[in-house]
């Protein structure tokens, strides 16, 4: 996807846990979508949580750093009255740099 400030990588994660914060076992995930952004000459990459049973609602994350005990970032969440304003919404935001920031240290349970 194109935005004003370049290229736009998207990772989408489906998931009913809220709040979602990225897991730090999905780290080769996250390395491998910045490389790919790197590859371009302006790009950055959003993680999009979103879940099949509230589709008026989804967060967008982006990921500042990675390493193996912490996963920095910025994430907002964009709640509508109808999926197709939930797009809408996400597509503004994509274009916006004020979203709040977090650091992630959350590790699945290994079954």
């Amino acid at each position: 996807m194109l935005t004003p400030y370049g290229a736009a990588f998207l990772e989408l994660k489906r998931s009913g846990v809220m709040p979602w914060q990225p897991y730090v076992n999905d780290a080769a995930n996250y390395l491998l979508m910045r490389s790919l952004t790197k590859k371009v000459a302006v790009g950055i990459d959003f993680t999009i949580r979103y879940d099949l049973e509230k589709p008026t609602e989804l967060d967008v994350h982006t990921i500042l750093g990675i390493s193996r005990d912490v996963i920095p970032g910025f994430s907002e969440k964009i709640v509508c009255e109808n999926a197709s304003e939930v797009i809408k919404e996400m597509m503004k935001l994509l274009r916006d740099r004020n979203i709040r920031a977090y650091g992630s240290n959350k590790s699945r349970k290994k079954n």
